[in-house]
């Protein structure tokens, strides 16, 4: 009470008036049973110059140790700043400053209650860890601690001082929130420059929750029931929330465009003074990183509908190439000869549509909205489709070669995607082979349930640690082999979207650097059963 306050005023201006003599008036209090210290916290000139034995024991240190450790150089921020404070408050403003802080020597958690006064000393250490002759000796004001043994702290009690210890320097804002009474108990300074003021001097966490701008009423009170159900085995509980903006949060509204958000983290904790439960919070103030997810957002949209723009208007004129080249190759008078050439151009034409479809459906399935229909489907009818379009491109010396008979039984999935699976890979094949064969077959797998697509061809093949790349969008094995084949990237990645839209797998094995080199690409798909017509797919 007053009488504590007088006494530390009295005691503080004694050290403040008095001219104290290093060693001499310090060796009455090399035998103390409590720990004293003296050290400077001037910034840049920081040093531990003096500790007795009870100190020295305390901290596992030989007082050579003591005074050899830089501090200018060997400490966190957190602690810089802690050291910053102590500085200005003792040093500076010539208070007394107290606080409770964890070590660990020899790695063993041990508790330390600190007084720090200032106190004015002429001393040699004028030098970082290093003694003076006395005609170099200097009087300063400088930190005399006080260090005593704290009681003996449960694990989970250490736990939560060193929280407050981090919250207390953290860049964040950080809370103590007592759960019964739901008054915030402790506030580090920047929760403290964030709150008070705007709510007196006591701050509750209703205040807090006043701060948030909900989408509804229904979600603050689920957040809050989710709050309060937390117990000491609860994981962290988070939520982000639109804020409303005060003083604190101009520069940040100021960058984006007066819209405040915080991430909010919840600890469930016990209060190390009082024994009651509490909260831990830590709040982010998340504004700028949401206001480049929105701009992102924005430029993946922008993106997507410039694709989908263009590959509709590429879509017009490739229909008409299409259907032109098939009303004259449909014409009697047609010569046989210029029908040949008729043929590659509809090929031609139909494989860019394809293309396009890709292209297409690639930005649909990253939006989620790809379409798959789930009917019958003839896998040696599809492939047949593509055998049409893809042998004209050939290269010479290679064969293709389809395996598929029609014993095969039936998929359940959607004709046109199931084409389109068959096309990227077989096309994939034919730019990679430039001799052999590439040869298509199907099975059922040994369970009844899947038919196992196999397109193989005797091209470069791929290296074993590149295999889980090649089903990402845009990716090809390396640089080198896209500058000599060329194409989108976009195939593999679309074959993997679709047959997973089918309920299938796709895998891929792969030969290279020897003397049968080349890959198969392997593709299940669910088989068709009549009761699949029956409820419709």
């Amino acid at each position: 009470g007053a009488e504590k306050m007088a006494e530390e005023a009295e005691f503080e201006a004694v050290f403040d008036n008095r001219l104290y003599f290093w060693p001499q008036d310090f060796q009455v209090l090399e035998n103390s049973s409590v720990g004293f210290m003296l050290a400077d916290f001037r910034q840049g000139n920081k040093k531990r110059m003096w500790g007795n034995a009870a100190c020295l024991n305390m901290f596992g240190y030989t007082l050579e140790k003591l005074r050899s450790v830089d501090l200018n150089k060997e400490n966190s921020m957190a602690t810089n700043k802690f050291q910053e404070e102590v500085w200005q408050s003792v040093q500076v403003e010539k208070k007394i400053f107290r606080f409770v802080k964890t070590i660990y020597p020899n790695n063993v958690p041990k508790t330390l209650h600190y007084i720090q006064r200032p106190i004015r000393v002429r001393h040699p250490f004028s030098r970082p860890g290093g003694d003076c002759t006395p005609s170099e000796e200097v009087e300063d004001t400088l930190l005399f601690m006080q260090i005593m043994t704290a009681p003996g702290k449960t694990e989970e009690e250490m736990d939560v001082r060193r929280s407050h210890d981090l919250m207390h320097y953290a860049d964040v804002m950080g809370m103590s929130v007592n759960k019964e009474t739901g008054e915030v108990d402790y506030l580090n300074p920047q929760a403290r420059r964030y709150y008070v003021g705007t709510s007196g001097d006591k701050v509750f966490w209703n205040h807090i929750l006043e701060s948030c701008i909900f989408q509804s009423n229904a979600e603050r009170s689920k957040i809050e029931d989710d709050i309060r159900s937390l117990t000491l085995q609860s994981e962290p509980f988070q939520f982000e929330c639109r804020k409303v903006p005060n003083l604190a949060d101009s520069a940040s509204a100021g960058r984006t465009g007066g819209i405040v958000w915080h991430k909010l983290v919840i600890v469930p904790a016990k209060n190390s003074d009082t024994g009651k439960d509490c909260l831990f919070v830590n709040e982010y103030d998340i504004s700028e990183l949401k206001k480049v997810h929105a701009d992102l957002q924005a430029a993946h949209e922008a993106q997507d509908a410039l694709v989908a723009s263009v590959t509709h208007e590429l879509r017009t004129p490739l229909n008409g190439m299409i259907g032109l080249t098939d009303a004259l190759m449909k014409d009697a008078k047609c010569p046989a000869t210029v029908k040949k050439n008729l043929k590659i151009i509809r090929n031609s034409g139909q494989r860019l549509n394809l293309l396009v479809n890709d292209i297409l459906d690639a930005a649909s399935s990253k939006r989620s909205t790809l379409v798959v229909r789930h009917e019958e489907v003839d896998v040696s009818k599809a492939m047949e489709d593509v055998a049409a379009i893809v042998s004209p491109l050939l290269k010479r010396g290679v064969k293709l070669v389809n395996d598929i008979g029609g014993g095969v039984p039936k998929v359940l999935g959607d004709f046109g995607r199931v084409t389109q699976i068959l096309m990227n890979l077989v096309s994939n094949a034919v730019k990679f082979t430039a001799k052999g064969t590439i040869t298509i077959s199907a099975k059922v797998s040994t369970d009844g349930e899947m038919v196992e697509i196999n397109v193989s061809d005797t091209g470069i093949g791929m290296p074993e640690d590149k295999l889980e790349r090649v089903f990402g969008a845009f990716v090809q094995v390396d640089t080198e082999t896209t500058r000599e084949y060329g194409g989108t990237g976009l195939g593999l990645a679309l074959v993997r979207s679709l047959v997973i839209a089918h309920n299938g797998r796709v895998s891929v094995t792969s030969r290279h650097n020897c003397a049968d080199t080349g890959t198969t690409f392997t593709v299940k798909l669910p088989v068709f059963r009549e009761e699949h017509k029956n409820s419709g797919g």
